[in-house]
């Protein structure tokens, strides 16, 4: 009588295949949730600015432009309540979103390098608009008074993480002819990227020119060091 052969993996080489495993998955998971949270931070930047764009086109075919003396602080043709209307699905919070959250949260946003410097948050305040994927854009009628103004967009909203400029939080100006331009490019106020957009530099108005730097590099998000 023939004995039977039995083939099969045993206990030792099970346990070595599954250490195997959880050490490539250890090394590839991490990777893998960076691109995921790259291609999902990009699609919502682009998704925010080509809703700057279309309020751009609208205002410009009823012939708005973009000089902030056009726009006088709080009076009733004041930027905040000209933007307003175009934001069709838009809740409006007030000055920083106190109407939306109970509080300024403009305060709880950080520049690239996490500091907490009053640089950066006094930008975001006077008027915003949340709408319901939760992005909200806070209107800055104008900074200083008589020159500029400025909309910054927290592209996750207020309750995503990390609410850090550069990496979900993005600073807009209103040019003359009505039309939004990433802060960072030619002819905006702060066009230097190596110091405010700079993962390594500590300053106060460091994530300012990230926009720019969003909109024209595809792989922008994919670059992000997230510490």
């Amino acid at each position: 009588m023939k004995s039977r052969k039995y083939f099969g993996f045993t206990l030792a080489e099970v346990l070595i295949t599954l250490g195997i495993i959880g050490v490539v998955a250890a090394m590839t998971i991490p990777t893998l949730l960076h691109r995921l949270q790259a291609i999902k931070l990009h699609s919502q930047f682009l998704k925010s600015y080509s809703t700057l764009k279309q309020i751009s086109k609208l205002m410009q075919a009823e012939g708005l432009t973009g000089d902030a003396n056009d726009y006088p602080p709080h009076a009733t043709n004041n930027f905040i309540n000209t933007i307003r209307p175009y934001f069709t699905n838009g809740t409006s919070c007030g000055n920083a979103g106190i109407a939306c959250f109970g509080k300024y949260i403009n305060g709880d946003y950080t520049t690239m390098t996490k500091g907490k410097i009053g640089a950066i948050y006094s930008r975001m305040v006077e008027g915003s608009i949340l709408l319901p994927n939760g992005t909200i854009f806070f209107i800055r009628n104008q900074f200083p008074i008589g020159t500029r103004i400025w909309v910054s967009v927290d592209i996750n909203g207020y309750n995503s993480p990390p609410n850090r400029a550069g990496y979900d939080l993005f600073f807009f100006q209103l040019m003359d002819d009505a039309e939004f331009i990433p802060l960072g490019a030619e002819g905006t106020e702060y066009t230097d990227s190596t110091k405010y957009c700079n993962q390594n530099k500590y300053d106060p108005l460091n994530g300012l020119t990230c926009a720019n730097e969003a909109a024209k590099n595809p792989d922008y998000f994919k670059n992000l060091t997230w510490k």
